[in-house]
């Protein structure tokens, strides 16, 4: 222990300068989180969400190059300690100087955001676990990998660039927070890194096997990448269903004929959307269910095709994609997008329709007040407020709504009503998106944030299509609710209708 806090003392003397700049930048992001007043973060903290974590890899590299583990010539390897000594010290480094203040931190914005750090251990917990796995321990590996600073730059500059390919959506569409709670691929990706990262450490300071653990390490990249690529939505779906359970009523799933022609809920640039009404037996047009789909193939005379697991994105149209749905009427339908080609080839004859979704079953929606002045504590949402903001050029302001908790904020619906006239307005907390050109990832922060938002106007909305805009009038006599709504349990249903001729279920554009 003696030579582990020597060690320790050596590298904190030495890379005091570096400590300081993770710090200096730590206590920035820690400001910006403490006094942020809406769900979006500034183009500044959005970047730090990413300059940060790359920081305190650095500062855990550079502290294990202090004494590189490559080699045959490093004066530690005759030092009197044994074999975990090194690794103990550059660990000790880590908890130290990344971890301990990040926690400080975290602690910090849960204090300053009115919730007691006390009583939020778990989310605390979390942060440190994934900070660990997706930072700390890749940063201590690859770095016992290295012979020099530049030999680490190079692998993880490579390593990022990878990962920006990955992740395949660009820095200015990364999602407010984590990735969704329902798909595991991102979790099981993270568990293999560190699993690898961990081996790495160990062969390395025991038995300094470097070629050996390089070729663990590009395995361990490998099969990251591969889970998070290829492990099928259908698996991290399952995976949920059992952790989760559902009732077990048998679930099926037919087609209906119908009874007239549907409209295109989301027609694809010059594509055809088909609209086949299901009945979903056991759930009731009550029943309070939520459908995702996992996937989906047609399968036919001479034609097979599979949907695209990208969707519909970055305004391009999917060859071919699939989305079961509910309308609030509670009728069910399959909504099928594709391209012109590939509906010429699918509507020649009767086909087969199969594929699977995730059906989850939600509680009852239950009512909050939310209409006291200034932020107000709501149970299931945390902390809640309200503010008007401020007109913009070619826009008039609007009523914001934000609610924040350390824990997952469940569905929740946010009802704005007129106490004189009785008139109210409804919006999905989440269901409005800002799109800027920075990162607004900010997975670093220990508080979920989220907001509905209710566009004001200063006349008095009656045309067609001005249902949504509110007026400014109603802000001197107006009550806002929510209503939450969590889910109870999950189920992976798979269904396969045959006998579908497309063509007669071809969907109209509501244009």
């Amino acid at each position: 222990m003696r030579t582990v806090l020597h060690i320790f003392r050596k590298d904190a003397v030495r890379l005091w300068k570096e400590i300081a700049v993770t710090w200096a930048l730590l206590g920035w992001l820690t400001q910006m989180d403490c006094w942020r007043s809406g769900y979006l973060p500034g183009s500044q903290e959005g970047w730090l969400n990413l300059l940060l974590p790359l920081a305190w890899s650095y500062l855990a590299a550079v502290c294990v190059l202090q004494d590189a583990v490559p080699g045959e010539r490093q004066f530690w390897l005759a030092l009197p300690a044994g074999r975990g000594t090194m690794l103990g010290a550059k660990a000790l480094f880590a908890a130290v100087f990344i971890h301990a203040p990040y926690l400080i931190s975290c602690m910090a914005v849960l204090a300053a955001r009115g919730f007691n750090p006390l009583g939020h251990v778990p989310v605390l917990a979390e942060k440190q676990v994934v900070l660990l796995a997706v930072v700390t321990l890749p940063a201590l590996a690859l770095a016992s990998l290295a012979r020099n600073a530049m030999q680490f730059m190079l692998a993880a500059i490579a390593l990022a660039g990878g990962a920006a390919m990955l992740n395949g959506n660009g820095l200015a569409r990364l999602p407010n927070q984590g990735p969704p709670l329902n798909d595991l691929r991102w979790t099981f990706s993270a568990v293999a890194l560190a699993l690898f990262a961990a081996a790495i450490l160990r062969i390395q300071y025991r038995e300094r096997r470097t070629t050996c653990s390089r070729g663990i390490g590009l395995t361990g990249i490998a099969l990251a990448g591969a889970l998070y690529l290829w492990l099928p939505q259908r698996s991290s779906a399952s995976l949920e269903a059992v952790m989760h359970p559902m009732r077990e009523d048998p679930i099926t799933v037919r087609a209906l004929v119908p009874d007239t022609i549907a409209h295109a809920e989301f027609p694809p640039r010059a594509g055809v959307s088909v609209s086949i009404p299901v009945d979903i037996a056991a759930l009731a047009p009550q029943s309070a269910m939520t459908y995702s789909q996992l996937d989906f193939e047609i399968d036919g005379p001479g034609i097979r095709l599979r949907a695209d697991p990208g969707g519909v994105g970055m305004g391009k149209t999917p060859s071919l994609f699939a989305v079961i749905g509910r309308s609030e009427e509670g009728s069910s339908h399959l909504n099928v997008m594709m391209e012109r080609g590939v509906y010429a080839s699918a509507s020649r004859g009767p086909v087969i329709l199969k594929g699977h979704f995730q059906v989850s079953e939600m509680a009852g929606w239950v009512r909050h007040a939310l209409s006291e002045p200034g932020r107000t504590a709501v149970a299931d949402l945390g902390q809640c407020g309200a503010s008007v903001t401020a007109e913009r050029l070619y826009r008039e302001g609007g009523l914001r709504v934000v609610c924040e908790s350390p824990e997952t904020l469940p569905r929740t619906r946010v009802t704005l009503t007129d106490s004189v006239t009785g008139r109210h307005w409804e919006g999905l907390m989440g269901g409005s998106r800002s799109f800027v050109t920075y990162p607004t990832l900010t997975w670093l922060s220990p508080v979920n944030r989220s907001e509905a938002y209710f566009q004001l106007s200063s006349r008095t909305p009656n045309g067609p299509g001005e249902q949504w805009l509110i007026p400014q009038s109603t802000l001197e006599h107006f009550r806002l609710e929510a209503e939450t709504q969590r889910v109870v349990g999950t189920r992976v249903v798979g269904y396969e209708l045959k006998g579908i001729d497309l063509s007669r279920y071809v969907a109209r554009d509501r244009r």
